[in-house]
């Protein structure tokens, strides 16, 4: 196990931050909307004669084992690379440093190193023996990027991402926007595979976002179960719109998260053509358009019995209530099993579905 050495707070030139504290959330008062979640355990240990002299914020920087000793070159280096690639972390954090180093390895620091420390408020060296677990959180808390780079084995490393809420997470409920479903199943036996290959290329999930009801297209007004998301935009009572209103919202809202999770179904095909204008620009790609009306009318498939594309597709689409509320039949048949009673189903939801409760004659 590796050794922990601390460095404690020491004489300050200049004021540093104030923490300002609202239960487990601390921010600075020079960047009060920055919130930090800390982390409370019992089960955290320091040695006694040490507690008095502990800083309340700071570091932990890892000294490389082939490094002899801590040199102002290696903290200088070292602390520029957080300020480039990191968002989370804050000079701040320099009050105190705490110098984890290999096994059987004593943190040598050279003057110069320890002038450096002292100017940025750093001195009293002493060891720090620190154990502790943390407790389930519900909370966001957004990961530093600094835990590691990205690899050819895990090209997507420190990539903050959001799980649209119809993905599996292991361990976690999936409720499709719906609270008997998420009553009926509770927390996922497996993660899903899609999210599973992200996760395996170094992706972090920071956590699930809303969406509307079994995925069909509800407008902010048509949410029972769960609050809709909030569209950042423009003066922010706009329609967030479409099944994957919480992975836009959350992509248009937050600077730190890198990914979203959407599915396209239904009424988001229709978004087809912007998004497609939108790869193009960002591939500098060139997308070929082609007509399946045209070549269907060059080519008739024999069991349309002359029919158009438009007046053979009609009736199938028109079905795409029916098959959804059959997709459900083995939820709301395990909803009674568990709770005799039938599950609820959102106004927007139930009318869809009982629209087509009997399908259509479909043309074959």
């Amino acid at each position: 196990m590796a050794d922990s050495y601390l460095v404690g707070p020491g004489p300050q030139e200049s004021r540093p931050p104030f923490i300002i504290r609202n239960g487990r959330l601390l921010s600075l008062d020079d960047q009060p909307d920055v919130k930090y979640l800390v982390q409370i355990s019992d089960e955290a240990h320091y040695p006694k004669s040490e507690l008095p002299s502990l800083s309340s914020l700071a570091t932990v920087l890892s000294l490389h084992e082939a490094a002899q000793e801590v040199t102002i070159e290696w903290l200088s280096n070292t602390v520029s690379q957080y300020i480039d690639h990191d968002d989370v972390w804050h000079p701040a954090f320099l009050q105190g440093i705490v110098l984890n180093t290999p096994v059987s390895r004593k943190a040598v620091i050279s003057a110069a190193a320890g002038e450096w420390l002292r100017q940025h408020n750093t001195d009293d060296f002493a060891e720090l023996d620190l154990s502790s677990s943390g407790n389930g959180t519900i909370d966001v808390a957004v990961p530093s990027r600094l835990q590691q780079q990205a690899s050819r084995e895990k090209p997507l490393m420190n990539l903050r991402i959001a799980v649209k809420d119809s993905f599996h997470l292991r361990g976690v409920p999936t409720s499709i926007c719906n609270r008997s479903y998420r009553d009926t199943y509770g927390k996922q036996p497996t993660t899903a595979a899609s999210i599973k290959t992200l996760v395996d290329a170094g992706c972090i999930v920071v956590g699930k976002v809303k969406m509307t009801a079994f995925g069909n297209w509800e407008e902010p007004v048509d949410y029972i179960d769960f609050e809709a998301p909030w569209n950042p935009r423009a003066d922010g009572h706009q329609s967030s719109g479409g099944s994957s209103s919480g992975s836009a919202a959350a992509s248009a809202a937050y600077e730190w998260l890198d990914i979203a999770m959407g599915a396209d179904s239904d009424e988001q095909v229709r978004l087809a053509k912007l998004f497609t204008a939108d790869l193009e620009k960002t591939l500098e790609a060139q997308a070929e358009i082609v007509s399946f009306e045209e070549d269907w009318a060059a080519n008739p498939p024999a069991e349309a019995n002359g029919l158009g594309l438009q007046e053979y597709m009609t009736p199938g689409v028109n079905n795409i209530w029916y098959d959804d509320y059959h997709n459900a039949d083995a939820f709301r048949e395990q909803h009674w099993k568990l709770f005799d009673k039938a599950p609820y189903i959102d106004p927007f939801v139930t009318a869809k579905w009982s629209a087509q409760s009997v399908p259509n004659t479909y043309i074959t």
